[in-house]
């Protein structure tokens, strides 16, 4: 889940993503998201989850409760229910 969390996140924790870059070996400009998906890649992490892994119809659900996560309130860029169910439904 984390190429979709950062590309939401793009822009929003300059200092943190420029931190990000340097202690991957990346360049200044380099795209968070795609470095990571290409991590997982060669790490063999898959880039959607597992079919059946999670209903479709539960997807809204599953977003209205992220909304209520404590940890909501600290993400860089404010979130949505509906940035919530765009992330999962992107790795479904």
């Amino acid at each position: 889940l984390l190429p979709p969390v950062l590309r939401h996140n793009a822009g929003a924790a300059p200092e943190k993503e420029a931190a990000l870059r340097h202690a991957m070996g990346l360049a200044p400009d380099a795209d968070l998201a795609e470095a990571f998906a290409d991590l997982n890649r060669r790490l063999g992490i898959a880039e959607r989850l597992a079919p059946g892994s999670v209903d479709p119809g539960d997807v809204e659900a599953i977003a209205a409760y992220a909304m209520e996560d404590h940890s909501t309130a600290t993400n860089p860029r404010p979130m949505t229910a509906a940035a919530y169910a765009e992330m999962l439904w992107s790795i479904l």
